[in-house]
């Protein structure tokens, strides 16, 4: 296998620099074009050395610092290591650089940045790369348990479960009722408000569980609880998975920006309605399994062209017939809904994104703005740059 090729096409998917060390630890070859002075390894003997004195794993073995900067080390038979990174696995680069420089005694002239790769990317490329080096095939799990870094954990979830059941034991404090939640998630599956309202207004003994020591967390975290559980009902109830997903991650963040406990409850209490509203509103189209894939299709690819003869394909069955079950379900067009749900999506765009007009425009997919204004005045009597004054909240 030439070792340097598949390194450098590794390099495009990890965003990473990797360097090929030989048994005594000196660099043989780096593929990449991380400058000298801002490779870690180069500037910090001490960490270099640090890195090589890691327990050797029969697996690729990640470790990270400052809990978001990750690497990846890779030894072979014959005595060779590979080590890969850093990356950043979050968009926050707030400090991350500072504490590089001063830590590993990186130099430059202020332009020093570290390259992002989500941690999922990162960790089957490195299993990819391992592979491809020694012809091993790791299992996932057993990667996971090695390269977890609390060798305690086994340990101490069975202390935190056991005094969690002795506590509620001690006290004959019960949980939250088993059959409250099921029928407040019958409530949104079903896309009935009344309902949903009225199990919020039961009366029950017991306290929802304890998830997290200070008050706001716990708080935010029965509230991230609620909106899943909602959006899989939801799912449950016909809603397109993609967008479910989607509103769940938007009201999940939204908590996470709670000031207070109170904020917090009243978002998941919102997230709830909208997807009981969600489904309600669904419900009242009526449901045929090629129409359900045909609008998810259209959720999924509205960045991008969509073609009826592109739609067809990927269910397998023939555009004209498409378009006539489409039609006859929806009372429109699959063209004329996808440029409604365009127009839909940039209605929201319009209110809550800075992006321009000419942007919302090209992400949609329009052929111009003149023509992405032309459309949207059709739907709603107003140019984009008219709906923006009067609804636009940023």
């Amino acid at each position: 296998m030439n070792i340097t090729y598949a390194c450098r096409q590794m390099v495009q998917v990890l965003h990473a620099e990797i360097r090929r060390l030989g048994p005594d630890g000196e660099i043989i070859e780096a593929y990449g074009n991380l400058p000298g002075e801002f490779d870690p390894f180069r500037r910090d003997q001490v960490f270099l050395q640090k890195v090589l004195n890691r327990k050797p794993k029969g697996i690729p073995d990640l470790f990270c610092e400052k809990g978001y900067i990750y690497y990846g080390l890779l030894r072979l038979e014959n005595g060779e290591i590979f080590l890969a990174g850093p990356v950043r696995i979050t968009t926050d680069n707030e400090g991350l650089c500072e504490y590089m420089i001063a830590q590993h005694h990186l130099q430059g002239d202020g332009s020093y940045k570290i390259p992002y790769c989500n941690l999922g990317t990162f960790s089957s490329g490195m299993l990819l790369l391992f592979h491809l080096l020694t012809g091993k095939e790791p299992d996932y799990r057993d990667f996971l348990e090695e390269n977890r870094e609390d060798t305690e954990i086994e340990r101490k979830s069975g202390v935190s479960i056991n005094g969690r059941v002795f506590h509620h034991q001690e006290t004959e404090t019960p949980h939250n009722p088993y059959d409250h939640e099921l029928r407040k998630l019958e409530a949104i599956q079903n896309g009935n408000g009344k309902e949903l309202e009225k199990c919020r207004n039961e009366i029950w003994v017991g306290e929802y569980g304890k998830v997290a020591e200070d008050p706001l967390r716990q708080a935010k975290n029965l509230a991230i609880i609620a909106i899943v559980l909602a959006s899989r009902a939801a799912i449950r109830g016909g809603l397109l998975p993609e967008l479910a997903f989607s509103m769940a991650d938007g009201y999940i963040l939204l908590t996470e920006e709670a000031k207070d406990i109170y904020s917090a409850d009243a978002i998941a209490q919102r997230a709830e309605d909208d997807f009981s509203r969600q489904v309600a509103a669904k419900s009242q189209l009526g449901r045929n399994l090629l129409v359900e894939q045909t609008r998810d299709y259209i959720f999924k690819h509205l960045h991008s062209p969509i073609r009826v003869t592109d739609i067809a394909k990927k269910l397998g069955v023939h555009p004209n017939y498409l378009s006539t079950v489409f039609s006859r379900e929806e009372g429109i067009s699959i063209r004329q809904y996808t440029l409604r749900e365009k127009i839909r999506q940039s209605e929201n765009l319009l209110r809550y994104s800075q992006y321009s007009i000419n942007e919302i425009a090209e992400y949609l997919d329009f052929s111009s703005q003149s023509h992405f204004a032309s459309s949207f005045k059709k739907y709603l009597q107003m140019t984009p740059g008219e709906y923006r004054e009067k609804f636009g909240q940023i």
